[in-house]
């Protein structure tokens, strides 16, 4: 399994029968094994992660958060640091790295498990713009683009004073995380934005881009869509 960008993919894998689902209290009893289980399947996609951990749970998040509980710090670190770009340092630096590590795990599985979060309603909008766009064209409500220019996500700071934001960039359909990390901003500007511009190139359908609070609490600021064109 990985969080690294342009590296999630769901899909569908096939298996074999599955065993009976015990209470969640004799998981934890088992979490060593789960660890094991999940060492094994680290190159599964996330839509082949998520039905593996069916197997020990109707919810694939909870079962995720038993063993991130169950970790030591310097494991949890590891473990961060080896599926995802997050650096040690920013895990380090965390008041309570296991909830941080917890919250990651509930912006990573948002789309895989169709729980959105409620916060994002209150959230401030994302402006999208191309890179060859005119500052008067960047000022437009765009949604809809079409070929393979750099897209930047723009947002206001809105009172926000931190130097840096947590930002999760996602093509929906699939789903697969492009970007999922902490990212530099101008804390006295009154918008920031952040762009990205796939090596090879976008692929068609609807894009979401939230961002975070580069704190531990990830609170969110913004959030956006917009739809890539497949063209005639």
């Amino acid at each position: 399994m990985s969080f690294r960008s342009q590296d999630l993919h769901s899909g569908e894998v096939e298996t074999g029968p599955e065993p009976p689902r015990d209470s969640l209290e004799d998981q934890v009893l088992s979490s060593s094994v789960l660890e094991a289980f999940i060492n094994e399947n680290l190159g599964a996609s996330r839509g082949e992660l998520a039905r593996l951990l069916g197997r020990f749970s109707a919810d694939p998040g909870e079962i995720a958060g038993v063993i991130i509980d169950s970790m030591s710090e310097q494991e949890l670190i590891s473990s961060l640091t080896s599926f995802t770009d997050i650096s040690p340092e920013k895990i380090q630096d965390s008041s309570d790295p296991h909830a941080y590590a917890n919250r990651l795990l509930e912006l990573a599985m948002e789309d895989l498990v169709r729980q959105p979060i409620p916060e994002m309603n209150e959230a401030e909008r994302v402006h999208f713009s191309e890179r060859s766009a005119s500052e008067e064209e960047r000022q437009e409500e765009l949604t809809t683009f079409a070929g393979n220019d750099r897209i930047l996500a723009r947002f206001p700071m809105k009172g926000y004073e931190g130097g840096e934001v947590f930002v999760k960039w996602t093509r929906v359909d699939d789903p697969q995380i492009m970007l999922f990390n902490h990212y530099p901003i101008k804390p006295d500007a009154a918008f920031n934005y952040v762009w990205l511009e796939p090596k090879n190139g976008w692929e068609p359908g609807d894009y979401q881009v939230n961002f975070y609070t580069a704190d531990d609490r990830l609170a969110p600021l913004a959030t956006g869509h917009y739809t890539i064109d497949p063209g005639p």
